[in-house]
């Protein structure tokens, strides 16, 4: 089986505000604007070097540098990102705490990552999720179920965002059972990946079931990046 997608997960913890910059450079002038009307720097951070990720990911899966120009985007009608000039390339990112995270692939991918937090309300659950999964987090006590919660969220969340509909679909109009996502009573083409990456994340991602997943991420550092390059100096 081919594999569906390379993952790779990057921590802008140690990013600092010269190489920022210097990243936010190559960004196009929309997605500059985008960035920079964060107020937080860690903000600013995740949202650059996801790019920086991508680029990175494109670069090792064409064996070269990419060109210095910015990457440009076209968007679908639910908003999901499209990069026209690799028509051959889909992809997604996501953020959550300090690190990124972005799985590039030549079909359907959705990726989702979390900051497992034990202050969440799990009466959220209740109003979003189906009720086999309900059901699963009930019959568990904490901390266990808050790890059911964020498996859930981000498996759901990267099914949405893999069929090209992030949350324009509500999400208990399916269900999660291990690997498989049921929708109205049958199994849909996909499969979930889960990533233990920590204890304090959770990570999820969602590819056409007729694919085999990377048994683990590729880790990235800035270092990484930089020699990579990703940019030209």
């Amino acid at each position: 089986m081919k594999q569906a997608y390379e993952l790779y997960i990057l921590s802008c913890n140690n990013i600092n505000s010269s190489i920022l910059k210097t990243f936010i450079q190559l960004l196009s002038q929309e997605r500059q604007k985008k960035a920079i009307k964060y107020r937080h720097e860690i903000d600013i951070a995740r949202t650059v070097c996801g790019e920086m990720l991508l680029r990175y990911g494109l670069s090792k899966r064409s064996g070269s540098a990419i060109p210095e120009t910015p990457l440009q985007f076209t968007y679908n009608p639910y908003g999901k990102p499209i990069l026209p000039d690799y028509p051959d390339v889909s992809f997604n990112i996501s953020h959550s705490g300090d690190l990124v995270a972005c799985a590039v692939s030549d079909s359907d991918i959705g990726i989702d990552i979390e900051q497992i937090s034990l202050d969440m309300d799990l009466d959220i659950a209740n109003h979003y999720f189906h009720e086999k999964e309900i059901q699963l987090i009930n019959s568990v006590t904490a901390p266990e179920s808050y790890h059911y919660f964020f498996r859930f969220w981000t498996a759901k969340e990267s099914y949405l965002k893999c069929i090209g509909k992030g949350l324009g679909e509500p999400l208990n109009n399916f269900y999660v059972s291990e690997k498989t996502i049921t929708l109205e009573n049958h199994p849909t083409p996909y499969l979930i990946n889960y990533y233990k990456i920590s204890d304090d994340y959770a990570l999820s991602v969602c590819s056409p079931s007729s694919y085999t997943a990377p048994a683990l991420p590729v880790y990235v550092s800035i270092e990484d990046l930089i020699v990579g390059r990703i940019y030209f100096p």
